[in-house]
């Protein structure tokens, strides 16, 4: 989706199906929103290939990802929750941030059970 992103300068795609009719409306990158796109295709070709070859490298940057992932999310989220009226921003800013974090450990856990994987390519070297 990256390289399609990069290539054709589409940045989202937004359908509509309101009043029973149909609207699409096609969001174009901006800047250098082609360029981040290249790079973050470069990106997941490279953890791709570090998981494949069973890189230890590729499962130290994965817990990286984790992190980035769920600042990322809970940026976003956040800075939504924070334009609603005083009782919703905290209780949806609680909720945000426990089911982020939970999500997160749920899947740093899986995550760390998978060094196995990673380690077994030295031995088999």
């Amino acid at each position: 989706m990256c390289v399609a992103s990069a290539i054709t300068g589409v940045q989202a795609v937004h359908l509509s199906t309101h009043n029973s009719s149909s609207d699409a409306s096609i969001t174009m990158h901006s800047g250098y929103g082609r360029v981040w796109s290249l790079v973050s295709a470069l990106i997941y070709a490279g953890a791709f290939y570090g998981i494949q070859k069973r890189a230890p490298i590729a499962w130290k940057l994965g817990w990286c990802a984790l992190i980035v992932s769920f600042l990322q999310f809970s940026i976003g989220a956040l800075s939504f929750s924070l334009k609603l009226p005083q009782p919703a921003r905290w209780i949806l800013s609680t909720a945000i941030l426990v089911t982020g974090a939970g999500v997160t450990a749920y899947w740093g856990i899986w995550w760390k059970r998978q060094k196995s994987y990673f380690r077994t390519a030295r031995s088999a070297a």
